[in-house]
């Protein structure tokens, strides 16, 4: 058998277009296909290149990495001939000097196991998840032979899949034998990968410090959070990777998110501000609000939201004061010029929806995410001869009929215009203008509710009016 037989490798890829990024493997198992497993990469860490690959060998509806002659028993010909066709397209994409990790998942990880067992200083790493190594196939496993080599090894307790004796004999020889590195995860489950595994493994991931002195690029951010919203699955923090990353960063790449959503044909309608609370701002270590912007594909009516659900990942409502503005601002303002800027005020609903796990993020991550926005809902106009007045306009959220949050408007600053002085002092030193006729949301004030199907919420502002969704 030649690598001649097999057809050109199938690709799919995730996570940095950097040709130097760490490059992170993805395996699938057999009878399935990598882009079955390439999901897993949304829930890694950020900062890596992750590529799914497809087995050479069709089989059934799927693929498979090597004949076999029994379940984990690959045919030692077969699997020679494969992992030669896998090197020769891993030599081309991750030439030496670029870190490979090999995550390999039931018979992707027998075929994860060949190959560094292989060749162990080829690899920076690999997890065997669920699958066994491949013992008496043609690979040496002599004692020694991954030494320090970093190791992650998963199994389930009632794993009904892969043998008894060839799970054991992996576990033993990754712990007592090959002299690896080895990290363990025991499941109380059968043959499949579950959440804790996918938080082991990206833990693991993390550990393996292959990001140490690499910056995190906007691009490559940008690119994930583009890539989470359109398939509705979070991802995790990018300063998990990278501690020292700042909002000067996180603005770049909403820079790059709002180039991105203008030529995809969206229209920037205004801004928003968040942390627009002392709460909040010693939450997140920060003395002052961050800003972010609106597209007019963000806008929904009050009857839409409920059809919109599908679109977001985890979205949560809170009541906001908006303000459209009256004239263009540019640079900085003094309060009387602040309120001299506004033309009309509204009751409105925001809805948040993070692109990271569980709303776990620090400050150059929700500044990346575009503060988190999401969605808006605007009620009428309203003009006001006073804007000082604003301070003690009152607020409640209801949900289902019961008040579950209340404020005024002083929660927004001590004072709601004040968000205004914010904005146009952040526009100057961006070199923005904001147009005449732009909304401004002002920030929240009180928490945000999740949004659930089938709850109705209404938010009540004094002078302002009533703004209802029903799910």
């Amino acid at each position: 058998m030649t690598t001649a037989t097999y057809p050109a490798p199938v690709v799919a890829t995730y996570g940095s277009t950097d040709p130097a990024a760490p490059l992170v493997v993805l395996l699938h198992g057999r009878g399935s296909a990598e882009h079955e497993i390439l999901g897993l990469a949304q829930h890694l860490p950020v900062g890596p290149a992750y590529a799914a690959v497809r087995a050479p060998i069709a089989e059934g509806g799927g693929y498979a990495w090597f004949a076999n002659r029994g379940i984990g028993r690959p045919v030692a010909a077969s699997l020679e001939s494969t992992m030669a066709w896998f090197s020769t397209w891993l030599d081309d994409v991750a030439p030496a000097g670029r870190p490979v990790v090999l995550v390999g998942f039931s018979g992707g990880a027998a075929f994860a196991g060949g190959l560094v067992l292989d060749d162990p200083a080829r690899f920076a790493g690999a997890a065997i998840l669920f699958g066994t190594l491949p013992f008496d196939a043609g690979v040496p496993t002599d004692a020694g032979r991954l030494a320090n080599l970093p190791v992650l090894v998963a199994q389930g307790d009632v794993d009904h899949v892969i043998p008894r004796e060839l799970l054991d004999r992996t576990w033993d020889y990754l712990l007592a034998e090959s002299a690896a590195t080895t990290a363990t995860l025991r499941r109380p489950g059968g043959h499949g990968i579950d959440a804790e595994t996918v938080h082991a493994l990206g833990e693991w991931i993390t550990t393996l410090a292959l990001l140490h002195g690499r910056p995190m690029r906007p691009e490559d951010a940008e690119a994930t959070l583009r890539s989470a919203r359109g398939s509705r699955r979070a991802v995790t923090p990018f300063t998990d990777a990278d501690p020292a990353l700042d909002a000067a960063w996180g603005y770049g790449v909403q820079d790059l998110d709002r180039q991105q959503r203008l030529a995809a044909g969206e229209t920037v309608i205004g801004t928003k501000l968040g942390l627009t609370s002392e709460a909040k701002q010693q939450r997140m270590n920060v003395a002052e609000p961050i800003v972010g912007f609106l597209t007019d594909v963000m806008r929904v009516d009050e009857h839409s939201v409920a059809a919109s659900l599908g679109r977001w990942i985890q979205p949560r409502i809170e009541p906001e004061i908006g303000f459209v503005t009256g004239q263009d601002i540019t640079g900085p303002l003094a309060l009387a010029e602040a309120a001299r800027a506004v033309d009309a005020v509204t009751v409105a609903a925001e809805i948040i929806d993070s692109r990271y796990d569980d709303y776990r993020f620090r400050l150059p991550d929700v500044v990346a995410d575009n503060t988190s926005a999401a969605g808006l809902v605007a009620g009428p106009l309203v003009r006001l001869d006073d804007l000082d007045a604003l301070v003690d306009v009152r607020c409640e959220l209801e949900v289902d009929g019961q008040v579950v949050h209340a404020a005024t408007g002083a929660a927004i600053l001590g004072h709601p215009l004040l968000a205004i002085v914010h904005l146009a002092t952040h526009l100057g030193q961006q070199g923005r203008t904001l147009p005449a006729g732009s909304l401004v949301l002002a920030g929240a004030l009180t928490d945000a509710v999740p949004l659930v199907a089938g709850s109705s919420y209404v938010i009540r502002m004094d002078t302002l009016g009533d703004l209802s969704v029903r799910l």
